[in-house]
């Protein structure tokens, strides 16, 4: 899956990654910038990105979570071995696992905040196998759709998305969607 990203692109690419229950990740690109999010059965577990300062380390850094030393010292872990962020913290005791789960999910929603508004660019999915554990959010990702389609300010993408307004609307079917607090 792959195409242009326009406004109300990124709600219905997440509303259909989520409902599809996917594993993979979707890479959003803007000119140099390059932000992912990846899924594991429709579920957001994570976030990355190549723009430096809104990487998880620095937005740590920048909510005061994390000292700058601490970061140096687990970044250069990470690069020396290959690992990620999270772990090291977590190994080093600079952030506990319920710590993590709030950083990484301020992570995401600050990401997404940002790609919501995003009129131009390109998008791409990858289908992945499912594998290894991964963080659960405590932000759910039926809530980031809602952000996103509240981000979306053209009316005629509005009513697009929604279809025919003439349309009897009914409960779903698919027990997930029954159940999300959205």
């Amino acid at each position: 899956m792959s195409g242009d990203l326009a406004e109300g692109v990124v709600p219905d690419l997440l509303r259909e990654i989520y409902v599809g229950r996917r594993n993979g990740t979707l890479t959003l690109v803007r000119g140099d910038e390059r932000q992912s999010l990846r899924f594991r059965r429709g579920h957001i577990v994570n976030a990355h990105t190549n723009v430096q300062e809104e990487r998880l380390g620095e937005m740590l850094v920048r909510r005061g979570l994390l000292a700058e030393a601490d970061l140096a010292r687990a970044t250069e872990i990470v690069v020396r071995d290959g690992r990620r962020l999270g772990e090291v913290l977590a190994e080093l005791e600079l952030i506990d696992e319920n710590g993590l789960e709030d950083a990484v999910a301020f992570h995401v929603h600050e990401m997404l905040a940002k790609v919501f508004i995003w009129n131009e660019g390109s998008f791409t999915f990858e289908e992945e196998a499912e594998g290894g554990q991964e963080l659960t959010l405590k932000l759910s990702t039926g809530e980031l759709i809602l952000e996103a389609v509240q981000a979306v300010r053209d009316p005629d993408v509005v009513r697009y998305a929604l279809g025919d307004m003439d349309r009897v609307l009914v409960l779903s079917s698919d027990p997930l969607l029954r159940s999300a607090a959205i």
